[in-house]
């Protein structure tokens, strides 16, 4: 008798495991068909950006490039902007602090000043230099204008053609 229920139970999972397999295609034939519908409509609107899709085209851009992209257009903080701020609240910064709370060494570290100057509005901009005999980073200065003394990377508004 217990040999005839495990039986019933093996042809139970079997008949489940077919019917969740066939759910499987059926959503995976459902997705192909609306992904190919969806790309038709952009299609359409990349000829013709005033022709009538019916349908919105940032749902059909993110059933498209997936999740993750409409997720990086969220207004997200960056790790600039983290460590942007950080400068702007202790004005300055020992280089192993740096590394332990952000993980940037020197050579990116100079690359994000360089983004500090070139990625911001001018008004927006902070002036920050590696002191290397202290192992310091220091904010040197905030504007448009480098301040006294800067010879570091200029943003081309500021070069001498």
């Amino acid at each position: 008798m217990a040999n005839e229920k495990q039986k019933e139970t093996k042809e139970q999972k079997v008949a489940r495991e077919a019917k969740e397999k066939e759910a499987a295609k059926v959503k995976a034939k459902a997705l192909r068909t609306a992904k190919k519908e969806a790309a038709d409509r952009v299609r359409v609107y990349a000829k013709d950006p005033d022709a009538d899709i019916g349908k919105d085209l940032k749902a059909d851009l993110i059933l498209l490039v997936g999740e993750k992209a409409k997720s990086l257009s969220t207004g997200k903080a960056s790790s600039n902007k983290a460590l942007r701020d950080f400068f702007l609240e202790k004005n300055e910064i020992s280089e192993m602090e740096v590394f332990k709370k952000f993980h940037i060494g020197r050579p990116e570290m100079g690359i994000k000043i360089c983004i500090f100057l070139k990625g911001s509005e001018p008004k927006d901009r902070i002036w920050v230099k590696l002191f290397e005999d202290k192992e310091v980073y220091k904010l040197v200065g905030k504007g448009p204008k480098p301040p006294k003394g800067w010879n570091g990377y200029l943003p081309v508004d500021l070069q001498e053609l």
